[in-house]
């Protein structure tokens, strides 16, 4: 195998494991069972929400936007976090995940 051919080989055995990171952080998230303290934990930690940022935003494939992201915005809209600060908290949530309003 030539060295280009090596290195696309590299690019996207990472690239699907950063996905499969990603996108284990989105499950993981889902399955909190009190969905206000996994919205502080993420909102108070910059990691925490790079990595919320990250995982909607870096694979727009079909399968994770109708598998994970549906999930994830599923948890998020029968949560209760409509109702903690006004929807300030679940407003924050979403807006990071959209900036920069790219879609």
């Amino acid at each position: 195998m030539c060295h280009d051919q090596s290195r696309e080989v590299s690019h996207q055995e990472s690239t699907q494991e950063r996905n499969d990171v990603l996108r284990q952080f989105i499950e993981v998230m889902c399955v909190q069972a009190d969905s206000a303290i996994c919205a502080h934990k993420i909102l108070s930690s910059s990691s925490r929400l790079s990595c919320l940022q990250a995982s909607v935003r870096l694979n727009i494939s079909i399968i994770f936007l109708n598998e994970d992201a549906v999930s994830l915005l599923r948890y998020l809209q029968i949560s209760f976090l409509k109702v903690i600060d006004s929807d300030f908290v679940l407003a924050q949530l979403l807006l990071s995940m959209m900036k920069p309003l790219f879609f």
